[in-house]
């Protein structure tokens, strides 16, 4: 029976509801083992939600069998691949550029009174097909659009295989994209759970040579690298007319039969040869010459968006310091021209509450406007990071129907439209910094955000409110007339309830801080519920007068550290220390480190989160802690770009690593380090239980594909050898101490340690 025919009869024994609220809309696609439905749910009369739904029929498909017995067990074993898929589905749903899986189900499929086999329902986020949209003549094909796809579908990727899954079908018919224009890997129907595979799966003219010799050898074996062949091939038809290598010249056939013999590429004719290299190296026929691994792709495809970087840093040099450089920046399209330098504006800075008065804005209803006072939560390079004193306004979240995320939302259209025009001045807005929001998904209830953004005003997001604050007392905020005067709840003690810009419990809720200070993660519906707002801007420090900045460098460090300078450093305490590119790669941020021991004069502190995402070691060899490329990186480019100038009050120190007790793995030979990650030993002495031993993970590492768990937690690194000579020790997600490891080239996140004077590290806290 034709597949469309067995949808009809499956469609015809649904019963809808399939779930609770959701109805078959319409057909929206077919492939060769399964059809896509649009379907939605009428959640109340102001929003209805939509999904896609794949129906694959799990059927003897037309194959005779002796006995019912063994067509029953021939259905069961397709019933376990479907199984396997919404598994790898589920697993894979934390990685926002992998199409996200919201529900399953698997159901009998009766004919006429007897058991034919089942059929699967998926239900999974409603997104545009990149292939649809080349059919219809809609797609962009633009370079700077190819390397935006090849890096989302990049990172994607590089998820799936963090957690040890083959695509084994990479193609552009695989490639969605969202209403925000993030592009999403999907169709897992194929796919393995390991690390190498033998059996030839894939679609003609996209499987690397590996996988084709798989047709004719049964020791051939393949993996991770052949999805990153198959990508390559789809970026290359993308860059070359939609042509295979060799097809300008050659029928297809031919074509690919001189790829598989491992004749050199020609570049794809639409590519700059910097994108081309790139592309060609991921065909590579050699799997010794090929990419290794997708976070090689991903860093070598960054290095393309490192002259409009440079050009960025430039421009805000520029406008912070009437730089000279600017007035040939001025000559290329898109940049500041060389008479929108800024003039000099003077702020007042209160030294006693580390605040700065900058803008105006009314206080009361009807009033005129009075200077603001911005609290300032980081300083890092000469800029400040400042929110609001007080709740200054208070209004819903969105004023729409449907499920509006930060960058759709009212509230930001707000902030940086009349709030901006009407809050500061011509030369005050000038020192008003662009940032760039990564929007990540609540890791609580695992809905999305909408995609990045770039803002001069924004809220913060969960994870900024829950780092950039002590505790709940300092993040409860008080509100002005103005914003009382919209009708927001005040406790009894004057605080408000306040919005953050991250989603809460469902895609129609965002998060927010109550009137006690704790981060609420469930929220408030975003239409029907006013909040207070607390507007949070970055500006260049380079407005205020030396002995100003100065002063509140000064206030910045006494408020952080309680009132006064602290005279000891004591096991337990959070300090600061260094600064890193934690939140994103154009600003550092201050580090935070826990102290776990102090003696002999020494402070022994790891950083409160995993700051970063790397391998062990790149190479597949044995390794130990001594050999690694994760210990020389620590050592020399983490050390300096953290530290700077103070690498002197790091301790160095002789790093003993123990046999893996478990596995009687060796450690090494003993070495002598600044910066390090602790043993199995350490990690177990100096925590007390796992929950003490989790660790967050900042948003530069997430960016990276690092698997992070439902309670926002990653698997991080530890010196020690695992099981075997390739693997090393780590901590899982829960806490939990892993002797057993992971292989040297995964992804897991890094949380350096390291002896630090103590009488150094007082001073700066």
């Amino acid at each position: 029976m034709k597949l469309n025919d067995t949808i009809e009869q499956i469609l015809a024994q649904i019963q809808q509801p399939l779930w609770e609220h959701w109805y078959i809309k319409e057909k929206i696609g077919s492939g060769a083992y399964s059809c896509v439905f649009k379907v939605e749910a009428q959640r109340s009369s102001r929003r209805i939600n939509t999904a896609a739904l794949k129906i694959q029929p799990i059927t003897a498909n037309g194959r005779e069998f002796l006995n019912e017995d063994d067509k029953r067990a021939y259905i069961e074993r397709q019933k376990a691949r479907a199984d396997s898929e919404a598994e790898i589905m589920l697993d894979l749903r934390r990685f926002p550029n992998i199409v996200f899986y919201e529900d399953e189900d698997v159901r009998e499929y009766i004919v006429d009174g007897k058991f034919e086999g089942y059929y699967s329902l998926l239900r999974m986020e409603l997104l545009t097909s990149v292939v649809d949209l080349i059919h219809k003549r809609q797609f962009d094909f633009s370079q700077n659009n190819i390397i935006k796809l090849a890096s989302d579908i990049g990172k994607g990727l590089n998820g799936a295989h963090t957690v040890g899954v083959i695509h084994r079908d990479i193609k552009p018919d695989n490639f969605f994209v969202d209403a925000y224009g993030t592009y999403k890997i999907g169709d897992f129907n194929v796919a393995k759970m390991s690390d190498s595979a033998r059996t030839m799966a894939g679609t003609p003219g996209y499987i690397a040579p590996e996988v084709y010799s798989a047709k004719s050898d049964i020791d051939a074996v393949y993996t991770f690298q052949a999805d990153i062949y198959s990508f390559g091939i789809c970026l290359y038809r993308l860059m070359n007319d939609m042509l295979y290598p060799f097809e300008n010249t050659d029928d297809t056939e031919t074509a690919h039969s001189r790829r598989y013999k491992g004749e050199k590429l020609p570049p794809p004719r639409n590519a700059d040869p910097r994108f081309a290299e790139i592309i060609l190296k991921a065909c590579e026929f050699s799997t010794e010459k090929r990419y290794k691994d997708m976070v090689a792709f991903l860093l070598d495809l960054s290095k393309l968006d490192k002259r409009p970087d440079e050009i960025s840093r430039r421009v805000e040099a520029a406008m912070c310091r009437s730089d000279p450089d600017l007035t040939i920046l001025a000559e290329e399209p898109g940049n500041v021209s060389a008479s929108e330098v800024i003039k000099t504006h003077r702020a007042k800075v209160d030294i006693n509450g580390s605040a700065i008065e900058f803008g105006r804005y009314p206080d009361s209803p009807g009033m005129s406007s009075v200077p603001l006072r911005w609290r300032v939560l980081n300083i890092s390079n000469d800029t400040a990071l400042m929110i609001t004193e007080k709740a200054i306004d208070a209004m819903p979240f969105a004023d729409s129907k449907g499920c509006t995320s930060w960058d759709t939302s009212s509230v930001r259209s707000f902030l940086n439209g009349e709030f901006f025009n009407k809050a500061f001045s011509e030369d005050e807005k000038k020192v008003v910094l662009d940032t760039e929001l990564i929007n990540y998904k609540n890791v609580t209830f695992r809905t999305m955000n909408g995609s990045k953004t770039n803002d001069k005003v924004y809220l913060l997001s969960i994870e900024e409110a829950q780092r950039l604050f002590r505790d709940d007392r300092e993040r409860s905020a008080a509100p002005t007339a103005l914003a009382r005067s919209k009708g927001v709840y005040t406790s009894a003690d004057g605080m408000v309830w306040w919005w953050l810009r991250s989603s809460g419990c469902t895609p129609g809720y965002a998060a927010d801080v109550d009137y006690g200070g704790d981060v609420d993660s469930y929220g408030n519906d975003r239409i029907g519920s006013v909040e207070c707002i607390r507007p949070v801007i970055r500006v260049s420090l380079s407005f205020l007068e030396n002995e100003d900045k100065s002063a509140l460098l000064r206030s910045v460090s006494v408020s952080s550290s309680g009132g006064s300078v602290n005279e000891t450093i004591a096991k337990g305490d959070t300090v600061k220390f260094g600064e890193y590119f934690t939140e994103s790669k154009s600003n550092k941020d201050p580090l935070l480190w826990q102290v776990l021991d102090v003696k002999d004069g020494s402070a022994l502190i790891i950083t409160t989160s995993c700051i970063d995402a790397a391998c062990f070691d790149s190479r597949t060899m044995a390794v130990t802690w001594r050999q690694s490329e994760l210990r020389k990186w620590l050592n020399t480019g983490f050390a300096e770009a953290a530290f700077g100038g103070r690498l002197s009050y790091i301790r160095e120190t002789s790093c003993h690593t123990d046999a893996n007790a478990v596995y009687h793995t060796l450690g090494g030979t003993d070495v002598k380090d600044r910066v390090f990650l602790l043993s199995l030993e350490e990690a177990k002495a100096y925590f007390p239980d796992n929950g003490s031993r989790t660790a967050q993970v900042v948003p530069a590492a997430r960016e990276k594909g690092l698997f992070v768990f439902d309670n926002g937690c990653a698997w991080w690194w530890l010196r020690s050898t695992g099981n075997n000579k390739n693997y090393a020790a780590n901590v899982d997600y829960g806490g939990d101490i892993d002797f057993y490891g992971s292989d040297a080239t995964a992804l897991c996140g890094v949380r350096p340690a390291m002896w630090v004077d103590v009488r150094a590290l007082a001073k700066l806290n």
